[in-house]
Formats: structure tokens, sequence, C-alpha cells
């Protein structure tokens, strides 16, 4: 896939995240619709997109309201792949926060607590 197909594959966290929460959704316009189509039996395992997130401890991608925690500004895919400077720069702090987060929260042990439903087992 090329950079200029997917705008928002810079975010490299966040833009595919974004994809996957339409794809559970059934929202149009998924860039990754065709990769996700082909493992269906994996991304069903899930359930839904809550259940996706959960198994792979996103939380902290995620916004209280349920919307994705974008490094990078996203207008739908639409702003450049490779941010100008002020947004590289918010793009960067975001990075390191969660760097930072994932890093406190592994070292806190908290992992260990996560509850993993049945159908995710």
């Amino acid at each position: 896939m090329k950079l200029t197909m997917l705008p928002a594959a810079f975010d490299v966290a966040a833009g595919p995240l974004e994809c996957i929460r339409r794809d559970y959704s059934g929202e149009p316009s998924n860039k990754f619709g065709e990769v996700l189509d082909r493992y269906s039996d994996f991304v069903a395992l899930c359930e839904d997109f809550d259940g996706y997130v959960e198994f792979f401890l996103l939380q902290d991608l995620i916004n209280e309201d349920g919307t994705i925690r974008f490094f990078h500004p996203f207008d739908n895919s639409r702003t450049p792949a490779v941010p100008k400077t002020p947004e590289y720069l918010e793009y960067l702090q975001r990075s390191m926060d969660r760097i930072r987060a994932v890093s406190l929260w592994s070292a806190s042990g908290a992992f260990r607590q996560v509850p993993v439903g049945p159908h995710l087992v």
C-alpha cells in the first residue's frame, strides 16, 4: 500500500485503528477494507470494536466519547501524510505521551489485571 493511499498512515497507531473502527461499524470508505476482509475470521473474534480495543489493550488511543485519539490532525484521510512542522511537533508529543503511558502501565503490572472475555480467549 502506498503512503499516498492512506494519508493518515503517518499516524501509525490511530490511522489504522480508525479504519478498523469503521470496519466494525460498517462505515464505507475504509482504506483497509480489503485486508480486513481477508482476515475476517480473526476480526470476528473480538465481536466489536470495543472488544478489539480491549483485547489489544488500546484503551489509551480512545477518547472518553469513544472516538480515536489521533496523534496528528485527522480530516477523514484528506490531511497530508507527512505533517508540517507544528503538526509534526504535536504528533511527536502525543507519540511520546503514549510511550510514557504504556511504559508506566507496563511497569505497574496493570496488564495482568485486564479482564479477557470468554470470546477472546
